[in-house]
């Protein structure tokens, strides 16, 4: 009898250390699992002596962030060290760019440019921008009617490119002429979302 005992406690204790071993194997992924976004990334961020700013890429893979998450934040630093190096722009403490132009003659605002490391961007144009954008979107909105297919919009300042709906661009061109009312210049909102990989447009008066 003891020894059916002792053979029961065995069998016991055996599957009691398969189970153990399963948890342990199960858990491991959740305390090493990557990370799908980039919220937190900024503290991995330094600035150089030359006014640009570095991202340390083995520090964030150590803390789970993913190679796409390393990867967008790169490439949107790099984008702002361009900037610093080639137009002089300004990196601040908060890992933000700010690059500004002179006004137009006569023109009420401000032309200037901030970006931060997520990629979000303001860009303000003074009332004079303000009214070469609206035409701008308007032409581009006539020329997409005409011929079908997206509307090719350039983002002032960055002149960078981007393809919005027909709806979308009227809701741009509608948004901006409200900013645009006021007659001091408008600053135009772009809100970045990494884990959606859209866009958000919004304006408001300088």
């Amino acid at each position: 009898m003891m020894k059916s005992w002792k053979r029961i406690l065995c069998m016991v204790l055996a599957g009691v250390m398969l189970f153990s071993t399963g948890v342990v194997t199960q858990a491991a992924p959740v305390q090493t699992a990557e990370i799908n976004s980039i919220e937190g990334l900024d503290q991995y961020l330094s600035k150089n002596q030359d006014g640009t700013i570095s991202l340390d890429e083995s520090a964030a893979q150590d803390a789970g962030y993913t190679q796409e998450a390393i990867a967008y934040v790169q490439e949107n630093i790099s984008y702002m060290n361009d900037m610093a190096r080639t137009k002089g722009a300004y990196i601040d403490d908060q890992f933000k760019m700010i690059y500004a132009e002179g006004p137009m003659t006569r023109a009420r605002g401000v032309n200037k440019v901030e970006m931060l490391w997520n990629g979000n961007i303001d860009i303000y144009m003074d009332s004079d921008q303000a009214e070469v954008y609206v035409d701008g979107v308007e032409k581009a909105i006539a020329e997409a009617e005409k011929l079908g297919g997206i509307v090719s919009l350039i983002v002032p300042m960055l002149g960078l490119p981007i393809g919005v709906s027909i709806l979308d661009a009227y809701l741009i061109l509608n948004m901006a002429k409200m900013a645009k009312s006021a007659g001091t210049g408008i600053i135009m909102h772009i809100q970045r979302d990494y884990v959606t990989q859209t866009d958000t447009y919004s304006f408001s008066p300088q």
